[in-house]
């Protein structure tokens, strides 16, 4: 039940709330985008760069469900790097 109660903070704040131990804060996840290759992250289109950080703020624990040839690949494997 607590997992559900922070989930609603986060929707209700409009703001990222970790709830469990491998999830990142924000500011976790903008550190990690900015190990990546400047080159790699620039090729990222919005949506996918969104889901991205989707992805990291979950701790890679997500599922990608985008129709095909929008990038899921793409986007795994930075979540992996």
């Amino acid at each position: 039940m607590a997992v559900v109660e922070k989930l609603s903070q986060s929707y209700i704040s409009g703001k990222w709330q970790p709830c469990l131990p491998e999830h990142y804060t924000e500011e976790k996840v903008e550190q990690l985008i900015e190990t990546l290759p400047r080159k790699l992250v620039n090729a990222l289109l919005p949506f996918q760069l969104d889901g991205l950080r989707f992805g990291l703020r979950r701790g890679g624990r997500c599922f990608i469900a985008d129709e095909m040839g929008l990038g899921k690949t793409l986007q795994v494997i930075y979540l992996v790097l």
